[in-house]
């Protein structure tokens, strides 16, 4: 059986529960000093020395060559119980078992599905419009990306898709404006309800935050994961508690978040129907879709476990 791991994260991931957003700092000063104690913080000198040089190399190569696989509409599954590597977009890509794949934009994918198609998990991780990124699009088009206003996002028939007690969770900035737009308006017109928010920290392999915690609207070396769910969801099972914080390697490439699939389970049914919206890589089980979606499913962006593949 062919099996992959993608070479970019370190998966460490570590709980703590918080009274207060401004205490991050402290708590993670804590966990870190933890973290240590057991040596759960494997690095070496070199390899702090040269900040990643090699896997920076390979993203910086990667999106150079990245146009092929973007607003390439398509679709597609593997409905085997194992990953399948196959050439798609003039490359090799892995495709995870029991994947399903809507490479378009995601306001095109809800005439794509079954009416009656609905899922226990949304994930989501729009492209918010912000003005750095509309600056790093005017100067390069290839590392670019489409941003939506808050407004297209409202229009999503979410509300349709998720079951009556499913939870819905969206990766969002710091900026208080997206914020109250997701609690205050996204929510409530996709007839959800505010459950909790999380947050991930990002730090290097020697347990350092990727930049340093400052003052609002400053940046922070933490992102958001805003959790709403419908009514009736917790008759039946576990709501997200209010302010937890994740802890791990972030990915060398851009806006490449760390899956959740492991860190929710305890908040699902025991075999989850997930949906991800504005995906850019594809999870075994999971029905993925963005006009992104195969960008990190790249052959070159993995490394091999076994040594049998299986044909496509």
């Amino acid at each position: 059986m062919g099996k992959y791991r993608l070479i970019f994260f370190e998966s460490l991931i570590i709980f703590f529960t918080f009274s207060q957003v401004y205490c991050i700092n402290e708590i993670f000063n804590k966990i870190i000093q933890c973290a240590k104690k057991f040596n759960f913080l494997n690095f070496n000198k070199t390899e702090q020395y040269n900040n990643n040089a090699d896997a920076r190399e390979i993203s910086e190569r990667f999106f150079k060559n990245l146009s092929s696989y973007k607003n390439a509409s398509s679709s597609g599954s593997n409905t085997n119980d194992y990953a399948i590597a196959t050439n798609c977009f003039d490359d090799l890509i892995i495709f995870p078992a029991n994947s399903i794949f809507y490479c378009c934009d995601v306001k095109e994918l809800f005439n794509k599905l079954e009416s009656n198609r609905t899922f226990d998990f949304i994930l989501m991780d729009p492209p918010w419009w912000n003005k750095y990124i509309r600056r790093k699009n005017l100067k390069n088009v290839a590392e670019g990306y489409k941003m939506m206003y808050n407004h297209e996002l409202k229009e999503l028939p979410i509300k349709s898709f998720l079951c009556n007690d499913g939870l819905l969770a969206i990766w969002c900035t710091n900026s208080s404006s997206h914020v109250n737009d997701v609690i205050n308006i996204l929510f409530p017109n996709w007839g959800i309800e505010y459950c909790a928010t999380w947050y991930w920290m990002k730090v290097t392999k020697s347990g350092e935050p990727v930049c340093n915690f400052s003052k609002p609207p400053g940046k922070q070396p933490y992102e958001r994961i805003i959790f709403g769910s419908r009514s009736g969801r917790t008759q039946k099972y576990r709501q997200p508690e209010e302010k937890k914080v994740i802890i791990s390697v972030p990915s060398a490439i851009h806006s490449h978040k760390p899956p959740l699939i492991e860190v929710l389970a305890s908040y699902l049914p025991t075999h989850p129907a997930c949906l991800e919206l504005f995906a850019r890589y594809l999870l075994p089980n999971w029905t993925s879709c963005g006009n992104q979606v195969m960008c990190l499913q790249n052959m070159d962006l993995f490394t091999q476990e076994s040594t049998s593949l299986e044909p496509s």
